[in-house]
């Protein structure tokens, strides 16, 4: 019978790697990695490779190192070697950078296209030229959105849709709904000023324009906007609305969307003051 204590690994003198933290990082952050054997009894320096590139080393024990990831790290494994042996591959991901020169006050928002969207703010509440980037899944950075000031959260709905609000010395606050009825729900429990509605003209079960009028007497300075796939000019031939109603034709992007609300909500050209039929 043999009795021993440790793998044979161990005695051998092979380096075990156990877990890193973090899990990820980027070429230029710090990684410690846990484990054992890292130090031979001949006190040789560890070397540690992340896929075929050599990492620099901040501290060195037994049995935990810190590790700076090197530019060119691939792979997805790190490797510990120690006085001419070597631990067996162990799991990483390595990040890559996709975008610089940004100034995100919130967590990104990634839509389920793999777009990355990401604020951009200017300092102490100042305009800047695009305040909202979209970075493509091929790590494209465009402009996405110009007329927020200072947008302070992102989140996406279950259809997809990007919300957003902002501050500029008040905050923005968006009330989402699925439908008519859950509008009316919504607003009966919320009790600040609604200053806008943004409704599609066709929607199931209750009508943008039954919502608008139901909604109308319960709060009277609320402006209304409305969206649809089909020209206000249709939308008027039909009856659906009155000539004067502010409306957004689909498709539309959200700086339109924003443009037009701001434009609603200032007024200009009686926006938002039309009647529904």
């Amino acid at each position: 019978m043999k009795f021993g204590f440790g793998s044979s690994a161990e005695k051998n003198g092979i380096p075990h790697i156990e877990r890193v933290a973090p899990a990820a990082a980027i070429p230029g952050g710090e990684m410690t990695i846990h484990g054992r054997g890292f130090v031979s009894p001949a006190q040789a320096r560890p070397v540690v490779h992340f896929g075929e590139a050599e990492a620099s080393l901040a501290l060195a024990s037994e049995s935990r190192l810190i590790a700076r990831v090197p530019e060119g790290a691939s792979g997805g494994t790190v490797r510990v070697a120690s006085d001419g042996r070597q631990s067996p591959p162990h799991p990483v991901h390595i990040g890559i950078q996709i975008a610089d020169n940004l100034h995100p006050v919130t967590n990104p928002a990634v839509d389920h296209d793999g777009n990355i969207y990401v604020t951009f703010s200017g300092p102490r509440g100042q305009r800047v030229p695009v305040s909202l980037y979209k970075i493509t899944a091929n790590y494209d950075v465009k402009p996405f959105l110009t007329s927020l000031v200072n947008p302070t959260g992102l989140a996406l709905d279950r259809a997809h849709h990007l919300l957003f609000s902002g501050c500029h010395n008040q905050r923005m606050v968006v009330l989402d709904a699925t439908d008519g009825h859950t509008a009316l729900e919504i607003s009966a429990r919320f009790a600040g000023a609604i200053d806008i509605l943004v409704t599609d003209v066709v929607m199931p079960g209750m009508s943008g324009r039954e919502l608008a009028q139901r909604l109308a007497p319960l709060r009277p300075s609320m402006k209304v906007l409305y969206t649809s796939g089909y020209t206000d000019d249709a939308m008027v031939r039909q009856g659906v609305l009155n000539a004067g109603v502010a409306f957004l034709q689909k498709p539309f992007v959200p700086d339109s969307l924003a443009r037009k609300v701001r434009d609603v909500l200032d007024g200009e050209k009686g926006q938002g003051s039309g009647t529904i039929r």
